[in-house]
């Protein structure tokens, strides 16, 4: 007997699903209802066990099973979204099957022996609402197999006593019908689609038919293997059994049979017949995929690429529309093949699932400025038609406060843990090969080496002040370091037994250490003694220090959480049922953490039931049980102000949860690298953040499908809302960091669906194209055409196509384009619109050959002005005029190297006039760019490059305005009814637009006057004519966001800092595509890395962020070996003056101004100075290595005696370099300036003289 129990179920809702399925198709969600949520690709989901689609193809399901449980995923086959995801306790979702209409989910269960009434061996669940229907009664045994009648209306279920049951779905309180079909366990089950019988594979190797009703069974045929598989198509019953053997039946007279296949070294596991019943598919455990098409004389074998399936294949699913086949594989993913094209190679095969990185370790550093997330075994497989599996380990920094990535780390296998310190921005990294190191997050630079471990580090910690950390071993070592210096403090071998944590008192001076063997040990950071054995306890696996350091906690996988004295051992707390972890012991992984809150009164730990718990850490008594992950939980960390956490899981996402309500605030996913490498631009892995909202952030390349957007209605991709979700700086937002804003509004009501979108590129021979366009509910709107990343056909409907068509198909001839490649590969891409023009659909990119004869070798062509002297002196800057020489110069000489001397041309344009170049005007810059239109071929490379002031003009797209030296005024740039020095946005897009190149890119180094600083804010456009330069003609715009023309001229290098990086990036060659390419995408991302760094070290209150849009594709603007990468123009840092700092002796206060004296007096030098005593200023109140004038004076008669000092400051303390005194009048302000220039000189004397 077994007693009567309640199958345990949890349902993790990534979205809310109405689909064609359950509301019609194209349907309109009602106002008021959730916004578009944001999904990804279903991930890497361990072995799958299971695919299923519905009869329209509008979802699949894929199940796997790990130690967490059963994970059932719903998505949408055509882009591989995920829809929503059911996550089933351990011990059930041995059998899964999705009814054809895609409404219903049928799952098994699993209970122990137990005294008692009857058991709910299964559950049905509603996928529109994620509701458990039921319970059906009856069922006594442990379900094995299930499965659908075609109409949904009926569900069969076998057990492991051979039993098989049916049941309307409408009536949960008895069954139907029962039969003793099998002498052992059911193993396999179909039903017939005209409702009249099922059949039923078992153990005992007979194929069973059960009339409907339980009127009777027939055993159909019968072996001494078990049946593993059964399939149903209109004409044959086909069976598979362990043995290797797969039987072809009449499906009207089953017990008629031969011998289809047999496999020569694995079993059968999953057989399909598509809805026509013309192919079978076959998966066998050891050889792969196998098909064969149905024939008049029978079933004729197709080839499958065994190399690219293999051992990998399991359970297939037909998608009936489209008759493609998707293939749950070994790997986690699934795959998608066209079985017509079996023969080809490579196979037509696109992955489903992986895109997410699997999120090992989180942290964040003491000041919210850094997230770091540490991933573990990637894997890349099917990408662009290629069989490549990737395994590796990444360690990814995001810098919050400006929304980029801080540092992108691959490590290959090496890397093995790590984790953030608790105050200061560094990140402690072990290694397999026993290294370890300190990386600074700020710059990525290693700022500590250690001696390591003599085999692989397994665990880390650092001491509260940070001035120590320790790492453990494999085989039990354990050895302490001082950061400073790297001095190792103390080493022993605590034990032979593996070190699983580490945690440091809260004096740093003593260490817990916990042990694979179950033990907790005390050890002194500096003293002799041996280690004190404080408990030992199997499944011990973590410890941490209570506040006062007088107790410890432990975690025990079976017991607990164990609150011990320490100068006792007794035991003052403890709490069972915390969550089993999920760690094995066996894996090299390090187990999860506890870790304690910042005020020292709440523990937070993870388990493998996907929950963040929380606990007081006095009496440990359970507070919080964070929900929403759906898979295991591997770590979670605090915010230092303990109001918030972060945790990371196996479902690939980090999500960050508010202590004090509990609520999830957001979500960070984190793409596979080799999703923007095939994309061709960037080296970092794709990210995104989103909230509870639908507001989004990120940086990913442009077409990026392994993320979208489900609404109510159905999917769509990630460019259909991306401008109307984004919201720049979410992830500061989200962890508080900076100043907090109102978060943007989101529209609130009905989302449309743009329609499907089928492009066939031209036959051999022709530019015309075919567009095939499906509404989806929401109409058909524009249709734009790109042709090699630029728009060409702004929408091809024409006159004869009506919004609400329900099908389209457009000819588009390619053939007056401006851009085409003749004789070269062209890529098209097409975005389609709903009728409102609301969302849009971007089609899949086809490519083509361009017919004609192939155009002469590419020429690169280079635009650069700089305008340092404007119209009279009040808006003159000192440094643009050099800064476009000196890039012009740079490009010059990466060009030549890729296109040789005739094929680069340098067009200088500066103010003041420099050798070779001709005046900055705006018809100048013009003519110019009109050049370059006239002369450059659709194959060749354009580089336009601005430096001096940039304005707001006001709104739409003339907003951005570049100066020109006729103007005089920025408040005034272009006084109304007199011709205007400016170069406006549109100006820019427009002559740009005229240019045939395809490889273009823009780069501005301007500061923001005024308003200028919010058409530039991180993330977004400068304004919509630059928004026209990125989408609609495929250009790569960088642009400077200093806030005005102090902070653009606050550099230490005497170049604006945008100029700087983007030289030093052409310098050092370290992001350079083999070696010696220069990638405009990478060369813009270093950029953006180093502008804010290198604002920050200048003291600058909030860094200067550039602004950065790229097109869909990188490209090469020139190529530099290591030779001449040395011939750089790259300026070196000058001396640096931050705010004087002056006041009178008595009133203390500055009543002279002498410290704005003393400023301007820096300000004026540096805007004059060139050579060898050149100094700039820093609007800064700090920066270490700058200098800083200080003093007092006293007022006697109009006379003022100043005592000043000269101090370099440090990162720590400043250092005084001079004491001295200047007297002078002080009657006038034209006194007090001569006395600030007096200091200024006298202090710049004695630093040129060091």
């Amino acid at each position: 007997m077994r007693r009567a129990t309640s199958l345990p179920i949890r349902i993790a809702v990534v979205v809310a699903l109405v689909l064609g399925c359950v509301s019609p198709a194209g349907s309109r969600e009602p106002e008021g209802s959730a916004p578009p949520q944001l999904v990804a690709q279903i991930r890497n989901m361990g072995v799958i066990r299971a695919v299923a689609t519905s009869s329209d193809g509008r979802v699949a399901l894929a199940a796997s099973v790990n130690r967490s449980g059963t994970r059932a995923v719903l998505w949408d086959p055509r882009t591989g979204l995920a829809l929503r995801s059911f996550v089933f306790d351990r011990g059930s979702g041995e059998a899964l099957a999705l009814s054809a209409d895609g409404r219903f989910l049928l799952v098994s269960g699993a209970s122990g022996p137990a005294p008692g009434g009857p058991v709910d061996g299964f559950v049905v669940v509603d996928i529109a609402s994620g509701k458990e229907l039921g319970p059906y009664a009856g069922v006594r045994a442990k379900v094995t197999a299930v499965a659908w009648s075609a109409d949904a209306d009926e569900l069969y279920v076998g057990t492991d006593e051979g039993s098989v049951f049916g049941y309307r779905r409408t009536a949960p309180d008895k069954p139907r019908w029962k039969v003793a079909a099998h002498a052992g366990r059911v193993t396999a089950l179909v039903g017939c689609s005209e409702n009249r019988c099922v059949f039923s594979g078992g153990k005992d190797g007979k194929l069973v038919r059960t009339r409907l009703g339980g009127k009777s069974t027939t055993v159909v045929h019968a072996s001494d293997a078990e049946v593993t598989s059964l399939a149903l198509g209109p004409h044959d019953l086909v069976s598979a059994d362990a043995a290797g053997v797969i039987h072809l039946h009449e499906r009207r007279r089953p017990t008629k049979s031969r011998v289809l296949w047999r496999t020569k070294t694995g079993r059968v596991t999953d057989l399909l017949i598509d809805p026509d019943g013309t192919t079978l598919v076959a998966s066998a455990s050891q050889e792969g995929l196998r098909l064969w098409h149905r024939a008049d004389d029978g079933w004729v074998p197709a080839r499958v690429d065994s190399v690219l399936l293999g051992a990998q294949a399991g359970p297939p699913a037909w998608v009936a529309p489209t008759r493609e086949l998707l293939v749950g594989m070994a790997s986690g993913r699934v795959a998608r093949l066209d079985p017509e094209a079996v023969t080809q190679r490579p196979m037509n095969v696109s992955p489903h699932g992986g895109a997410l990185l699997n999120v090992q370790r989180v942290g964040v550093s003491s000041d919210r400025r850094f997230l770091v997330t540490f991933h573990a075994d990637y894997h890349s497989e099917f990408l662009d038609g290629v069989s490549s599996t990737t395994q590796g380990r990444r360690l990814e920094t995001w810098d919050v406060l400006t929304g980029r990535h801080a540092s992108s780390r691959a490590s290959g296998a090496r890397l093995a843990c790590m984790r953030v310190a608790p105050t200061g921005p560094w990140v402690l990294l072990g290694y397999k090969d026993g290294g370890v190191e300190i990386r600074d997050l700020r710059t990525d630079e290693v700022v500590s080496s250690f001696d390591g471990m003599p085999g692989r580090v397994a665990s880390l910690a650092w001491s509260p002040s940070c001035d120590r950390v320790v790492a453990g071993g494999v085989a039990g070592q354990i050895r302490v370091w001082r950061r400073a210096d790297g001095a190792r403090l103390r080493e022993v071998d605590a034990t032979s037994s593996r070190v699983v944590d580490l945690a440091f008192d809260p004096a740093g001076e003593r260490l817990l250490v916990v042990t694979v063997d179950g033990a907790a040990r005390l050890l002194g950071v500096e003293s002799t003694s041996s280690p004190k054995v404080l408990r030992t306890s199997e499944g011990c696996d973590a410890g941490i220090w209570s506040a006062d350091g007088q107790s410890v906690i432990l975690r025990n996988q079976l017991a607990g959480l164990i609150r011990l004295d320490v100068p006792s051992g007794r035991e003052l707390a403890c709490l069972t049922s915390v969550g089993d972890s999920g760690w094995n012991p066996d894996s090299e992984y390090e187990p999860t953490h506890m870790v304690l809150s910042p005020d020292g009164a709440w523990i937070a730990s993870v388990a493998w039931d996907r929950t963040v718990r929380v606990h007081d850490a006095a009496t440990l008594e359970l507070k919080q049980a964070l929900q929403g992950h759906d898979d295991m939980v591997q770590d979670v960390a605090w915010t230092s102000d303990g109001t918030q956490l972060v945790s990371c899981s196996v479902d690939g996402t980090t999500r960050i949860w508010e202590h004090a309500s509990g609520a999830e605030v957001g979500r960070l996913h984190v793409f596979d690298p080799v999703l923007a490498r095939t994309h061709g631009v960037g080296h970092h892995a794709p990210w995104l953040v989103s909230d509870a909202a639908g507001r989004v952030d990120g940086d990913v390349p442009a077409g990026f499908n392994a993320a979208g957007w489900v609404a109510g209605q159905g999917v769509l991709p990630l460019e259909a809302l991306w401008e109307r979700h984004r919201e720049p700086g979410l992830l500061a937002r989200l962890l508080r960091l900076g100043v907090v804003t109102e978060p943007r509004a989101i529209g609130a009501g009905a989302t449309p669906v743009p329609p499907w979108v089928v492009v066939h590129p031209p036959d051999a021979g022709s530019n015309t194209l075919a567009i095939e366009l499906e509404n989806q509910g929401g109409g058909i709107g524009p249709v734009s055409v790109q042709l090699n990343g630029r728009e060409v056909v702004a929408d091809a409907r024409g006159p004869t196509v009506t919004a609400n068509a329900p099908h389209e198909v457009l000819g588009v001839d390619l053939s007056g384009a401006p851009n085409l490649l003749p004789g070269e590969r062209n890529t098209v891409a097409v975005t389609a619109y709903d009728a409102s023009r609301t969302t849009r659909r971007r089609g899949p990119v086809v490519e083509f050959e361009g017919p004609g004869a192939p155009l002469p070798k590419p020429h690169v062509w280079i635009v650069a002005c700089g305008v340092s002297d404007y119209a009279g002196d009040a808006i003159d800057l000192a440094y643009p005029a050099h800064d476009a020489e000196t890039m012009a110069q740079a490009l010059e000489l990466a060009g030549i190297s890729r296109f040789g001397r005739e094929g680069t041309h340098v067009e200088l344009l500066t103010s003041p006039p420099q050798a070779g170049a001709e005046p900055a005007t705006r018809e100048a810059v013009l003519a110019a760019l009109g050049r370059v239109a006239e002369h450059a071929k659709a194959n060749d490379v354009v580089v336009v490059y601005l430096a001096g002031h940039g304005v707001v003009l006001g709104q739409g797209e003339t907003s951005y305005g570049y100066l020109l030296s006729g103007v005089s005024d920025l408040a005034k740039p272009a006084p109304k009814g007199e011709a205007s020095d400016v170069l406006t946005g549109l100006d820019l897009a427009q002559a740009l637009a005229a240019v045939r190149a395809n490889q273009r890119a823009v780069f501005l180094d301007t500061c923001a006057a005024g308003e200028v600083r919010g058409a530039l804010r991180p993330g977004q456009l400068p304004a919509k004519s630059f928004e026209q330069l990125r989408e609609r003609d495929g250009v790569f715009v960088l642009a400077g966001s200093a806030r005005d023309q102090s902070s653009y001229e606050s550099s230490v290098y005497g170049q604006g800092l945008l100029t700087y990086s983007l030289l030093l990036g052409l310098s050092c060659g370290c992001h350079f595509r083999d070696d010696v390419i220069v990638d405009v995408s990478r060369l813009m991302d270093f950029a953006c890395e180093r502008v804010p760094l290198l604002s920050e070290q200048m003291g600058f209150t909030m860094p200067q962020i550039p602004v950065k849009a790229e097109g869909d594709v990188s490209f090469a603007i020139g190529t530099l070996t290591p030779d001449e990468r040395a011939k750089i123009p790259l300026a070196q840092p000058v001396p640096a003056f931050v705010r004087a700092e002056l006041q009178r002796d008595r009133p203390p206060k500055d009543t002279l101004s002498l410290s704005t004296a003393v400023n301007r007096a820096v300000r004026t030098l540096a805007a004059a100075g060139t050579g060898p005593s050149r100094v700039v200023f820093l609007d800064s109140e700090g920066m270490a290595g700058a200098y800083q004038l200080t003093g007092r004076y006293a007022l006697t008669d109009g006379h003022a005696k100043v005592e000043a000092w000269l101090w370099q400051l440090g990162a720590d303390e400043p250092e005084s370099l001079l004491e001295f005194a200047v007297e002078g009048a002080c009657a006038t302000p034209e006194d007090v300036a001569a006395l600030a220039r007096r200091l200024v000189e006298r202090a710049t004397e004695h630093i040129h003289a060091r």
